[in-house]
This record gives structure tokens, C-alpha cells and sequence, in this order.
């Protein structure tokens, strides 16, 4: 694959040599999806739990909308999330990798409740958002 390192506009966030970008655009994954999932991806270096709560809404619209999908290749993911925190690889695979007796409204329930726990374990506390600093 071709680098699609075009530009880093500010932000020390972005340092993956395959960016979230790439696995979006390489596994097709649809747009509410690819946002919540930006969200769950940059949240400890960003901008700590609202960035989680940002993600929910994303993944709410999603199943307001019966947005379904089907994953192409799971080494892709693997690849973007080789240096995640567990935690955050988790949420992230049950948003997108769907168990195959789970329907998905059920999947995003389950992940806006996976979040939630998330912003009740770090919230107040120096993990969550520490590493922001504005960068305008």
C-alpha cells in the first residue's frame, strides 16, 4: 500500500503508520461508524471523555438509522489497532466485528454501555484527556 501520509495539521496524535483513515477507507466502514469509532481511537490523546460521549451519539444515530455492516478483512484492523489500549481495541471491535448471534442494535447497546463504563472509570480522573493540549 501506498504511505497516505499527506499532512499532519497539529496534534501529536497522529503517529500510527496505518492511520484510522486508512482502515476506513480500506474496510469500506460506514460513516456513523467510522466517526464513533475516530472517537474511541484518539480519546487518551485528545480530548478525553468527551470525546467518549461523542462517540455515543455517533453510535445512537447509527442504530436510530439500522446502519448494518459487514467488516472485509480483519487483518486491517488488527493493523490499525496493533499499539491500542485493550480496552479501547475491545470497544472498538464490538462496534465494528458483530458476533454472529448478535443482531445490531444489540451490538451498539452493548457499546454505548462498554463506553459508558469507560467514562465512569476515568472521568475525574488525569487519564482521561491528559495528553490534550490545544492545539490552535
Amino acid at each position: 500500500m501506498e504511505d497516505t501520509y499527506v499532512e499532519q495539521v497539529g496534534g501529536s496524535h497522529y503517529k500510527k503508520p496505518y492511520q484510522h483513515w486508512d482502515w476506513v477507507t480500506d474496510e469500506e466502514v460506514p460513516y456513523l461508524l467510522a466517526v464513533a469509532t475516530k472517537y474511541i481511537d484518539r480519546w487518551r490523546t485528545k480530548n478525553g471523555i468527551e470525546d467518549l460521549k461523542k462517540s455515543i451519539t455517533y453510535l445512537k444515530k447509527a442504530k436510530v438509522m439500522g446502519i448494518e455492516y459487514t467488516p472485509n478483512n480483519n487483518d486491517n484492523f488488527d493493523k490499525f489497532t496493533e499499539n491500542s489500549v485493550p480496552e479501547d481495541k475491545d470497544i472498538m471491535l464490538r462496534i465494528i466485528y458483530m458476533e454472529h448471534d448478535c443482531n445490531y442494535l444489540d451490538r451498539y447497546i452493548g457499546s454505548i454501555e462498554a463506553i459508558e463504563v469507560l467514562i465512569e472509570k476515568y472521568d475525574g480522573t488525569e487519564e482521561a484527556g491528559l495528553a490534550y493540549i490545544n492545539q490552535d
